[in-house]
């Protein structure tokens, strides 16, 4: 008697007997890495240099070293990019300083009732308050463009943060214990901020060279 021929299975339990589980799932070439979340904080104080290479390198320790190469080029072209706006801003001010030009300060003027009844028109404005304006409104663009630059460095730290989530899932999985970061972190931020004074200083220093000639 003739056997009856097998009905395929429906695409349904294909879709069932087919493997998910990826390379990416393997707990194998792990080396403490760093938690991706922790590093999106300091991107946010380190800047995308000092916090952004270190979140590059933690694809290393994920044992994906193929994708830090690219990512650290991404924080290094995104540093680069904001170097050359703060420098371009740093100079600006200074060129503004030199030539000794203000903002014009728009002088509201009263009446005041003198003894005869009189109305006597009175100048408000200018001066030391006109330059105390200006001198506030310079501290409240300079801290918008600093957010700004944080916030720069902080969206591609995010999208690394989410590439680096599926390993370290894995990583944490199997048992595994992230490396510390407070000390090297506090240490990348200090760096940091001296670089970037460094980096004030020597644009300044450039800049009245350059006047000078």
């Amino acid at each position: 008697m003739r056997e009856p021929a097998a009905r395929p299975l429906p695409a349904d339990d294909d879709a069932l007997l087919t493997p998910s589980l990826t390379a990416a799932d393997d707990a194998v070439g792990f080396d403490r890495p760093w938690n991706p979340w922790s590093l999106v904080m300091l991107v946010f104080f380190a800047g995308p240099l000092f916090g952004g290479v270190l979140a590059a390198r933690n694809f290393v320790r994920l044992g994906q070293p193929e994708r830090s190469a690219p990512a650290i080029g991404l924080f290094v072209a995104i540093w680069l990019a904001i170097l050359g706006v703060q420098l371009a801003s740093t100079f600006d001010r200074l060129d503004e300083r030199q030539a000794g030009r203000t903002v014009p300060v728009q002088v509201s003027r009263i009446e005041l009732p003198d003894r005869d009844g009189a109305g006597e028109t009175v100048g408000l404005g200018g001066g030391a308050g006109g330059r105390m304006r200006d001198h506030d409104a310079d501290a409240d663009a300079s801290r918008i463009r600093r957010l700004a630059y944080r916030v720069a460095g902080l969206i591609p730290a995010f999208f690394v943060a989410r590439a680096q989530r599926r390993r370290f899932r894995v990583f944490e999985g199997a048992g595994g214990e992230p490396a510390p970061l407070l000390k090297l972190g506090i240490l990348l931020v200090v760096a940091s901020f001296v670089a970037h004074a460094a980096i004030a200083a020597g644009a300044t220093f450039v800049h009245e060279l350059l006047a000078r000639r």
